[in-house]
């Protein structure tokens, strides 16, 4: 009697749901209200409050044997070759065996304001720059000895009307994509491309959908990503795990490419989720680039407006500290201010707007690398720039 009372309770216990709950089914509504919430929240150029985040972006050495060759014979006998850096990385990386690594730094308020700082660990060259409402400055090494630095300003007021001194948002356009998969999981990539993510399809742990684009008067998408991911029960949200480029119409050689993202965590400082690191993968499963967070770091004395504030000859700078700017390029004024050997300062003239190539952004060393999100944000671009041609109509 004993051992059948036992039984009877416990089969109590179990039929009664109460005290032995059964594990929530998740369900598609549920990924779909954190995918549309994320989606809206993943600015490219998000805020990130009192910190920045710095990560380090890996280039492995992904030319085949063939290749490699080529690239010598092109470059041989030919020191002023445009290939002779990329064959001279190249060599270094097969000779080490580790990647060719540029160290970045981003500070972000939101609303299209930033700083962006790298370093290249291998050669030391760094450069900074900056876009706010009210400035727009690029400062680079002159690759003299002493780091002597360059800075060139700019008008903010003509960055966005007609494309004249495109150094700023080269820069730009270099780290969105970086930074966008690594706090975002890709999501930013999908809402400037302007695909529009379908249903969720849900299987146990698992979700994934497809976002499409399409092309007036095409009936198929013209361009089709796809996100896989599981999702965290105890932190109420999704981690993307997979983001493939299943259709392309305008590169197509990017179709199957991926990225894979890992260590998903949250900085509980500033409360922002990122992914540990980003692999980008091409077409037959090689690892072309990876973005790996290194850490947050809190904003230096002074805040946000420290870090943006324009250098000047002989004030530290918000972040790199004391710099030694020998050439000053003032696009703004038309001028150029260069300090001698002797410490003396020459004033010229020079053009308000430099020569625009127009193209030039969809060349940028930056892209070359980034798989489909090359094409996602080159379309990007020239939509905004067709929105702004017929505004002036």
């Amino acid at each position: 009697m004993r051992i059948v009372g036992s039984i009877c309770m416990v089969a109590g216990v179990l039929m009664g749901g109460g005290a032995v709950p059964a594990p929530a089914q998740l369900v598609a509504k549920t990924v779909e209200a954190w995918r549309d919430a994320e989606w809206a929240r993943a600015t490219p150029t998000p805020s990130l409050g009192a910190y920045s985040i710095v990560w380090r972006d890996e280039r492995p050495s992904y030319i085949t044997e063939a290749e490699f060759e080529d690239l010598k014979r092109r470059v041989a006998g030919r020191p002023e070759h445009p290939d002779r850096h990329e064959l001279e990385i190249e060599t270094e990386r097969r000779r080490t065996g580790k990647p060719e690594v540029q160290r970045c730094r981003l500070f972000g308020d939101g609303d299209g304001r930033w700083r962006y700082s790298t370093e290249w660990v291998r050669s030391g060259y760094a450069s900074d720059s900056v876009l706010t409402e009210r400035a727009a400055w690029r400062m680079v090494d002159l690759g003299l000895e002493g780091k002597a630095k360059s800075l060139s300003q700019y008008d903010r007021r003509r960055l966005r009307e007609d494309g004249s001194n495109e150094d700023v948002r080269n820069d730009e356009r270099v780290f969105m994509p970086q930074v966008g998969l690594l706090l975002f999981g890709g999501f930013s990539l999908g809402r400037v491309s302007e695909v529009r993510p379908g249903p969720v399809s849900v299987q146990g742990n698992r979700w994934s959908f497809r976002a499409e684009r399409y092309k007036a008067g095409v009936a198929e998408p013209t361009y089709v990503l796809h996100y896989e991911g599981d999702w965290d029960a105890a932190a109420g949200r999704g981690l993307v795990r997979v983001m493939t480029t299943e259709v392309n119409v305008y590169r197509p050689e990017y179709v199957g490419s991926k990225t894979l993202f890992k260590e998903w965590k949250r900085h509980d400082a500033s409360g922002l989720w990122h992914a540990g690191r980003a692999d980008e993968l091409g077409g037959d499963g090689r690892v072309t680039r990876s973005y790996v967070v290194e850490s947050f770091d809190p904003l230096p004395a002074g805040g946000f407006a420290a870090v943006v504030r324009t250098p000047e000859p002989g004030r530290p700078d918000g972040v790199r500290g004391p710099v030694d700017i020998t050439r000053v390029a003032d696009f703004k004024r038309g001028t150029l201010r260069e300090r001698d050997a002797e410490g003396n300062w020459k004033t010229t003239t020079i053009a308000t707007t430099k020569p625009v190539d127009r193209t030039r952004a969809l060349r940028i060393a930056g892209w070359v690398a980034l798989g489909g999100c090359v094409a996602l944000l080159a379309i990007w671009r020239l939509r905004r720039k067709g929105r702004a041609a017929a505004g002036r109509k």
